[in-house]
């Protein structure tokens, strides 16, 4: 028992947390916990991280955010955050089992996620590790797909300050330039260019940076365009789009969840519009920084020598 709660299935573990299937024996319901995992210990920073997490959703009252109830400690004084259980799978996991979906499908399944997410930029939040796996979807009685966005335990705060660590956090194939770059100000449009990786990875079925090693993956995400996948399942305009959304400048992206929104709406309503790709409007690569610098944010976040 922790604070009232039984906990009966360990549903998964990533980066700092796991995630457990409890019953909240008070109010007869099953609900998820989410606590320091075991394998990690107490850590005093990973404790801030989750009471800022707890902080930042359970003033945000968001269908596409996940609701939290409570937030306690356990015996050892480690903090766990008590949430909405949500039934249903991963748009990582969905995305195994509909590889190369398109455009088409995956555009109206994820659209609704961008209101949240503006939500949360309002509110001076920004996720920081938007990747297929920290978006989930739920099944409705009706049998319609929702999606919901998980895991703000990396978030950016601004009222709360800058960020607990000097180094960069984030999942590499979805993060953006400016986040492994150090000293680089994290913002809105951080998210927007995580948010169109994962577009592109949900419709074409891969992450277009995620090849080799880590730092072959951090070149690529600062040197590399876009590329176009050659197995249609991005017509020209929606790429277009995903490109503008992924420019290495974040001046030259959309600017903020609902700019991207009404370009995906505008595209949807023209999407029966076909034609060869449009040319990429990706800047030229911007030169990187000496390669000492790039293997030492490696060396630091990720506990690996490129």
């Amino acid at each position: 028992m922790m604070g009232g709660y039984e906990l009966r299935e360990r549903l998964g573990e990533g980066g700092m947390g796991e995630v457990w299937r409890a019953h909240d024996a008070r109010l007869g319901r099953d609900v998820a916990i989410k606590r320091i995992a075991k394998s990690v210990g107490l850590h005093e920073e990973y404790a801030v991280r989750m009471k800022r997490e707890a902080r930042a959703l359970a003033g945000m009252q968001h269908p596409t955010l996940v609701t939290i109830y409570d937030i306690q400690t356990d015996a050892s004084d480690s903090p766990f955050i008590v949430m909405e259980l949500l039934e249903g799978e991963t748009v990582g996991s969905w995305v195994e089992r509909h590889p190369g979906a398109g455009g088409n499908v995956v555009i109206p399944l994820l659209l609704p996620v961008l209101d949240g997410l503006a939500a949360a930029h309002r509110a001076g939040i920004v996720h920081r590790d938007l990747k297929p796996d920290n978006l989930f979807l739920v099944r409705g009685v009706d049998g319609t797909l929702h999606p919901k966005v998980i895991d703000f335990g990396i978030a950016s705060i601004e009222e709360l300050g800058s960020n607990l660590t000097t180094g960069p956090l984030g999942t590499p194939a979805y993060m953006a330039p400016e986040q492994i770059t150090l000293g680089s100000p994290i913002g809105p449009y951080t998210d927007i260019w995580s948010m169109c990786v994962c577009l592109y990875a949900a419709a074409v079925g891969q992450s277009p940076f995620d090849h080799g090693s880590v730092a072959e993956i951090f070149r690529r995400v600062r040197e590399a365009p876009l590329p176009f996948p050659r197995n249609g399942t991005l017509d020209g305009p929606l790429f277009s789009i995903l490109a503008r959304g992924t420019r290495k400048q974040p001046s030259e992206r959309f600017q903020t969840m609902g700019e991207l929104k009404e370009a995906l709406v505008l595209w949807q309503q023209g999407r029966t519009v076909t034609g060869p790709p449009r040319a990429s409007t990706t800047p030229p690569p911007q030169p990187a920084q000496a390669a000492t610098d790039l293997d030492r944010v490696i060396q630091d976040a990720f506990g690996k020598k490129p």
